[in-house]
């Protein structure tokens, strides 16, 4: 069996990966450990009520709970969050194209300018 010079490299740098020691990972930092002990029940607590959320492929109920859920949780930590709503929105398919031609993110570049345009 023979390798291309690509196959060789790729076999060379994933070998450096899984035998070089990587010490820095394997030392749990104390700050983190710290503050993740504190906050180990309320975590534990949010995480129960996500999993006992019935929330199945297509479960808009379930997911919208969900949702909520982590919004709820993400203000009472001073967060600040917008939520956003999931529309249908009619356009011909050169307008479309035209937004999709400017790039990832379109459709939030789109909402921008609706919403200063209000």
């Amino acid at each position: 069996m023979s390798l291309s010079l690509t196959g060789r490299l790729l076999l060379l740098a994933t070998a450096a990966c899984t035998l070089l020691p990587l010490p820095a990972l394997a030392a749990p930092d104390q700050a983190v450990m710290t503050l993740a002990s504190q906050h180990k029940q309320p975590l534990l607590d949010t995480l129960k009520q996500l999993v006992n959320i019935e929330s199945g492929n297509g479960d808009r109920e379930g997911l919208d709970r969900i949702s909520q859920v982590i919004f709820d949780r993400l203000k009472a930590l001073g967060g600040e969050v917008e939520s956003k709503v999931a529309i249908s929105l009619k356009l011909s398919p050169a307008t479309l194209a035209r937004w999709k031609a400017t790039g990832p993110g379109w459709q939030t570049r789109m909402a921008n300018i609706l919403r200063e345009s209000v």
